[in-house]
């Protein structure tokens, strides 16, 4: 955020006091992962002394502040040639940070900075070289983190941590059986557990360690409230899944059906009300974490196991494109896609690059479309793909209006140079995709 600032500072020609970003954390862009060091949670696993936490501290501030002049130099470049040119500067602000740690220290911060990306950390160079990975994990990886960043860019924190984990778990399965238990040394986490915990070293405001216990004074409580306009209130202190999916089940006034539950506790509270389906995306997007999701169809729920295998399609509803917007960001529905200016194989291949891992396509080449299952916001990405295709004209394929432009003084040559000049159409061709 504060590369951000200081960029849009100086675009504008305006001079950035230091001390007015001090109050911000520290950007890694421009000191990696000495960025870490001032969360006091970091700084007291190291057992940093408060000597040391000011030198570190003094060294980030004279390091952001040496990162301006060669921000000015480098900010019309493309983002990839800025950050190349930032690597060097990058890593020497580690070298310094780091001679104040003890080798101890620094280990412990180089396995804190890996638990704490999660399986993001899998397109750091360093990290891919340690594990092996060959050029197509690497591509792979890279891929999923770009179009995961995408698409969270306006997500909410929840949201963000539900994506996460998602992210997380399609990086996982990149790797092979002895990558991943590379990968749990390198992180210093115990063997197995890393795939299921990445990208989870802070605990989440809404969530609770597999079967846990409450703290003390702080029995399970579970509780959704009804309010006289019918909406919910959330009140849930480590209650048992099994406890939340029942409650809102009956609350919402569906029958629940689901052969298992999953394992741990919920701990979410807010004062806000909720609609039926407004509750549904909260608790889909904490039950992605793991690996689970609540189908609505009708007055019937159904909690699957996504981790098991695909949702069948004879449970999930379709609805009509324009209807998406009305849906949750995490409910998952089915919708058929109609394709007029690119062919439906085309349609599948870029729909694809877009579905998370538990989305499926379905190709109806005769009736050049394409029927996508997937998240609500998937589905609006999707749909906004396709609209940017197609274009906004919402006439049916066939029933276009064509206007006849009889030429007296002009061959039909001449008139198309003229076109083509104004409307930006290409030599040899005839039509744009606008």
């Amino acid at each position: 955020m504060r590369t951000l600032l200081r960029l849009v500072a100086l675009a504008a020609g305006l001079t950035v006091a230091l001390g007015s970003l001090a109050s911000q954390a520290a950007d890694p862009t421009f000191v990696g992962k000495l960025a870490l060091l001032e969360d006091p949670q970091v700084a007291a696993d190291l057992g940093l002394s408060d000597e040391v936490r000011v030198k570190v501290a003094t060294l980030i501030n004279d390091r952001e502040r040496e990162a301006l002049e060669l921000v000015a130099k480098i900010k019309s470049l493309p983002k990839a040639e800025q950050e190349a040119k930032l690597a060097p500067f990058v890593a020497d602000s580690e070298k310094m940070g780091l001679a104040l740690l003890t080798d101890e220290q620094q280990a412990k911060l180089e396995k804190l900075r890996i638990s704490r990306m999660g399986m993001e950390i899998l397109t750091d160079p360093a990290v891919a070289g340690a594990l092996k990975l060959t050029d197509q994990q690497k591509a792979d990886a890279a891929k999923a983190v770009a179009d995961h960043k995408r698409t969270t860019a306006n997500y909410n924190d929840l949201q963000k941590r539900a994506a996460k984990a998602l992210l997380d778990k399609k990086l996982a399965a990149l790797l092979t059986p002895e990558q991943k238990t590379a990968y749990e040394k390198i992180a210093g986490v115990a063997p197995g557990s890393s795939i299921a915990m990445a990208g989870a070293a802070a605990p989440a405001a809404n969530s609770a360690p597999a079967g846990g216990a409450p703290p003390a004074g702080g029995e399970g409580a579970t509780t959704i409230a009804v309010g006289p306009d019918g909406k919910l209130g959330f009140n849930f202190r480590f209650a048992p899944w099994k406890d939340v999916i029942d409650f809102f089940a009956r609350q919402a006034n569906l029958s629940l059906v689901t052969e298992e539950y999953p394992q741990g506790t919920f701990n979410y509270s807010d004062n806000k009300q909720y609609t039926v389906e407004e509750a549904l995306d909260l608790l889909n997007s904490v039950l992605a974490t793991k690996g689970y999701q609540l189908v609505r169809r009708e007055r019937m729920l159904r909690l699957f196991n996504v981790d098991q295998g695909p949702i069948p399609q004879i449970f999930v509803e379709t609805v009509d494109p324009k209807e998406l917007d009305k849906r949750g960001r995490f409910e998952f529905l089915a919708v058929v896609f109609q394709v007029s200016r690119i062919t439906p194989e085309e349609a599948e291949v870029e729909a694809r690059k877009l579905i998370g891992p538990q989305g499926s396509v379905t190709m109806l080449s005769k009736a050049r479309q394409i029927k996508v299952a997937d998240i609500g916001e998937n589905l609006r990405q999707i749909r906004q793909m396709i609209d940017s295709i197609e274009g906004k004209n919402d006439v049916p394929l066939g029933n276009e209006r064509v206007t006849i432009i009889r030429l007296k003084n002009l061959l039909p040559a001449e008139f198309m140079t003229m076109v083509r000049q104004l409307t930006g159409i290409p030599d040899g061709q005839f039509a744009t995709m606008d």
